[in-house]
């Protein structure tokens, strides 16, 4: 059982697990805490063996699913960077396309009236 409140200790010391999910934990089996302005505090040694082999497992589960959601993300990641297909944007396209039109006589005049 030692062994396993070590375990408990380190990761939450070491923030290897999101503490909400622990707070949640307490709550839910209405565990005694500490709250003051530097944060919540935990006495696992009062814990009784039931709630220390549940939180274990808790942890040790979370822990296990964020470091295989981790890694999953950097294979998804590089496998995105393997396979990025990179644009040429110098493309030669003309903006405008000229129009040649023939005006008759009466066309032009009333072009040219306009301008004016």
């Amino acid at each position: 059982m030692n062994d396993k409140i070590y375990y408990i200790k380190e990761n939450i010391i070491n923030h290897n697990i999101n503490h909400k999910i622990v707070y949640d934990f307490m709550i839910k089996y209405n565990i005694e805490y500490i709250k003051n302005m530097n944060g919540i505090f935990l006495t696992i040694n009062i814990l009784n063996d039931n709630h220390i082999n549940q939180l274990y497992d808790l942890i040790k589960h979370n822990i296990n699913n964020y470091e295989f959601i981790s890694n999953e993300m950097e294979d998804y990641s590089n496998n995105i960077e393997d396979n990025k297909i990179i644009i040429d944007k110098k493309i030669n396209k003309e903006t405008y396309k000229p129009i040649n039109i023939e005006f008759t006589n009466i066309e032009k005049i009333i072009l040219e009236e306009s301008r004016s």
